[in-house]
């Protein structure tokens, strides 16, 4: 409400200061335009008094020759008064145009009659002296002259007498315009002044507030990051805490269900991992939505299969609904495309979170999945799925609440049915950071249906045929003939490792410090090391960092880390490692990645040699995977421009372009294979002979290393 009366305020001001302003800058404006009009005319009353004092002038100096002819009988003295009665004629028709004054027009006609009538006189007296007439007739000619000019020069003072008159008004009015246009200006720089002293007031005063606003701020965004530090700590202890037991329940459940137990103790087996498997879900939930909170939650665009991701959601829960004796129908529109672009873990994650709700709330009837293909923009696809159940229902009232974190529709659902209220909200966040929609429909005792609407990208039908010849291709896992170390100071989770690798026949060493790891290390070969984070004395991290610089091994390195934020991987990829799992993981996901390191690792080439990509990207897939891509474009691309240059007759070119080559292949430790024919291009003196022999095999050569290149990038993209 103050800023807003503050606002008014300042609006109230401009308005009525801008309204001043022109006032005072109009009535200056007229003040100055009559004291320029004043001197005008003040101008003109000193030109007209000029005038008046030249015609003056001119009558005397006239009278003055005829009487001085008359008297001397020597017409010399005449000479030259044709000229001054001209003039005086001249002047008269100027005083003739003035009309701003009654009196001054009338004695202006006096004159005029008067002058005529004395050059009329003039006229008669010098054509009676030249016809030598009666001398008698000439004096009295003579003395009325006389008469005429004294009249003429009272009647001349009555002009100047009524101009002047005029021009100390007009004086007066002048100087009056120009105090007023004086007291405007100061008046207006008087206004100016004050208004930039209080805008220089008003200025530092906001700036004093906001600098006191701006340290509070501070101070408040320095406690939030505070505070975001600690709850990170909170939540990467809770996740250390919890996931670190979590990891062996549910691994030493998982093999206690691959022996051979009686009824009670395959139920008590059963009914431990299914408790774990939902505390689980509840520390995953509580990090999801600390993901979202925080904006890290990433959305991955990889190409997959909705059926696949449909048909893992239902082996997923046969088991539970199988206890229930509920049915379960997959519906999938013939018309969806065989593969789209998005991220199938969150969608996963969102049918799983849907289907679990399903499955809890309903006693008796089906559960359904229903995929359809709604429309197809330029290769994006919107595909809604509907997750039906018959269960127990949703109030009317109740079912925007059940989006809500940690609110259920009824507090005797929570009762009941457990549960965090967190499913739906994360689910809702999900929908929305992939740009879809979600709605619900519900009635109590009826079922409920959930609509998401999310749109995909559609996988071009070449990059299928290609994804289809890369599946096509199976290569022999590496990890059976691996020899692996595990480092970990927790004794349960290196018991579970061992049996994991036991009964999968691996070699696996173990070591449950960071130092005991690298004492291994000098001593053996590893084809790769899982590497846990937190222990004591020496962590993981710096473990990592000595062998990367002190041993200078590029062995690979999986951290295992009960810390599921989404910055970990990130994380431990700074620190040198190559990837991370966290814990809890299951056996199929371990071996997976595993797999993966030791495959690309171990894959000999006849040409490309990987190590040195390998020791650049200090376990960085991503630019491996970037590099590889370069490799690819630019060594085709130089082939192409070598043999162009040639048609072109451009040796220089080519010599340049055959330096450049060389950059491009040592990415691959082409250099031995390659030196000697680019040598042979950077000749100066390349002939064709020369250019034929060496250009054909560097071609041949060339798409061999680019075909072993892809081979290693589907290595590097097969995880």
């Amino acid at each position: 409400m103050k800023f807003q009366r503050v606002v008014y305020l300042i609006l109230s001001a401009y308005f009525i200061g801008n309204f001043a302003l022109i006032y005072i800058q109009y009535n200056s404006s007229k003040n100055i335009k009559k004291l320029i009009n004043g001197n005008t005319q003040l101008l003109a009353e000193y030109k007209i008094n000029s005038e008046l004092k030249e015609l003056e002038k001119n009558i005397l100096l006239v009278d003055r020759k005829i009487s001085q002819t008359i008297t001397t009988q020597d017409t010399a003295f005449i000479l030259g008064a044709d000229h001054q009665i001209s003039s005086v004629t001249h002047t008269l028709d100027k005083l003739q145009r003035i009309n701003d004054n009654d009196t001054s027009v009338r004695y202006i006609r006096e004159l005029d009659r008067l002058v005529h009538q004395k050059l009329t006189i003039e006229e008669y007296l010098i054509a009676d002296f030249f016809s030598n007439k009666d001398q008698k007739l000439a004096r009295k000619r003579q003395a009325s002259q006389r008469m005429l000019s004294d009249t003429i020069m009272h009647v001349v003072q009555k002009i100047v007498n009524t101009r002047q008159v005029i021009q100390e008004r007009t004086t007066n009015a002048v100087d009056l315009s120009g105090e007023k246009a004086l007291n405007l200006s100061t008046l207006l720089i008087i206004i100016v002044l004050i208004s930039g002293a209080f805008l220089f007031w008003f200025i530092v005063n906001n700036m004093r507030k906001q600098n006191s606003l701006i340290a509070q701020l501070d101070s408040s965004e320095k406690s939030a990051k505070a505070a975001a530090v600690i709850k990170e700590k909170f939540l990467a202890n809770m996740s250390h805490e919890i996931r670190t037991p979590l990891n062996a329940i549910i691994g030493f459940t998982s093999l206690l269900k691959m022996k051979k137990l009686d009824n009670e103790a395959s139920e008590y087996t059963q009914t431990i991992h299914e408790a774990g498997e939902n505390l689980l879900t509840i520390v995953n939930d509580i990090l999801d939505l600390s993901k979202i909170e925080a904006g890290m939650i990433r959305i991955e665009l990889i190409p997959f299969s909705l059926q696949s991701v449909l048909l893992s959601i239902q082996n997923l829960y046969r088991a539970k609904m199988n206890e229930k004796y509920l049915k379960f129908n997959i519906d999938i529109d013939d018309h969806i495309p065989q593969q789209l672009i998005g991220d199938p873990t969150r969608l996963t994650q969102i049918l799983s979170n849907l289907m679990s709700n399903a499955v809890k709330f309903t006693e008796v009837g089906t559960i359904e999945i229903k995929a359809s293909l709604l429309s197809i923009i330029e290769q994006n696809a919107i595909i809604e799925l509907r997750i039906s159940d018959t269960g127990i229902g949703i109030p009317k009232d109740k079912i925007q609440m059940i989006f809500k974190r940690f609110q259920q529709a009824e507090d005797a659902t929570n009762r009941k049915y457990g549960g965090t209220g967190l499913g739906l909200s994360i689910v809702q966040d999900l929908v929305t950071i992939q740009h879809g929609k979600i709605s619900v429909d519900s009635e109590v005792h009826q079922g409920t249906t959930f609509r998401i609407q999310i749109p995909y990208k559609i996988v071009p039908t070449e990059t299928l045929e290609h994804q289809d010849e890369h599946l096509s291709k199976e290569f022999l896992p590496a990890i059976k003939q691996a020899h692996v170390l595990a480092v970990d100071d927790n004794k349960v989770n290196r018991r579970l490792l061992q049996q994991l690798f036991f009964n999968n026949n691996i070699a696996l060493d173990l070591a449950e410090s960071g130092k005991e790891a690298l004492s291994l290390l000098k001593l053996n070969t590893y084809a790769l090391v899982l590497m846990d984070v937190q222990m004591p004395e020496m962590n993981g991290f710096e473990t990592t960092a000595i062998i990367r610089n002190d041993l200078r091994l590029q062995v690979p390195i999986i951290a295992m880390t009960a810390r599921a934020m989404p910055e970990e991987r990130e994380r431990c990829i700074s620190h040198g490692m190559n990837d991370h799992i966290a814990k809890p993981f299951s056996e199929q996901d371990l071996f997976k990645l595993i797999n993966h390191y030791t495959s690309i690792h171990q894959h000999s080439f006849r040409l490309i040699d990987v190590q040195y990509i390998h020791e650049l990207s200090n376990g960085d897939t991503e630019f491996e995977r970037r590099m590889t891509d370069d490799f690819i474009e630019m060594a085709s691309v130089s082939i192409v421009q070598i043999e162009s240059a040639w048609h072109h007759h451009d040796v220089a070119e080519i010599n340049r372009l055959a330096h450049d080559l060389k950059s491009t292949i040592s990415i691959f430790g082409l250099n031995t294979a390659f030196d000697s024919l680019l040598d042979t291009l950077e000749q100066p003196d390349l002939n064709e002979i020369k250019f034929k022999n060496c250009f054909s095999i560097l071609t041949s050569l060339i798409k061999e290393a680019i075909f072993e290149a892809k081979q290693f990038l589907q290595l590097l993209q097969s995880f």
